[in-house]
């Protein structure tokens, strides 16, 4: 019986994991190549490198929208990048003071901020809506 209730319980956490709904706009769909969605779910020194998850969409829309369901409570972030020419990087400038491609992060930083400035406390449904910048 005690294990009939372990698993019941078990199963019961799985299918009630919280949804992360991620709304990235101001894409200039005028501009070729993929929209990058970078999902961490751990706080590192190396963000916004090595991320948990990885979505790629075409940017032939202003506005992209997409779900991760069944997300664990936690501590996550979302970095995303226009990738313009295909490279999987966010291309900078020749001083490396300002980005050539669009990108944007939750809590819609201007500048490149760190995990904790971009975080996102999901301890339920959760909108998270990104303006891009070009």
């Amino acid at each position: 019986m005690q294990k009939i209730l372990s698993s019941i319980l078990f199963f019961s956490i799985l299918l009630n994991g919280f949804n992360l709904d991620i709304q990235v706009t101001q894409i200039d769909s005028k501009k070729n190549g993929d929209i990058i969605l970078n999902i961490f779910n751990k706080y590192t020194d190396e963000f916004p490198n090595d991320p948990t998850y990885t979505k790629v969409f075409p940017a032939n829309k202003k506005t992209i929208s997409y779900t991760l369901r069944n997300l664990s409570k936690g501590e996550y972030a979302v970095y995303v990048i226009h990738d313009e020419n295909k490279n999987s990087i966010l291309d900078e400038s020749f001083f490396g003071l300002f980005s050539d491609e669009g990108y944007g992060y939750s809590n819609n930083y201007r500048s490149f901020p760190s995990f904790r400035k971009s975080q996102i406390n999901l301890n339920s449904d959760t909108n998270v809506k990104i303006k891009l910048i070009y």
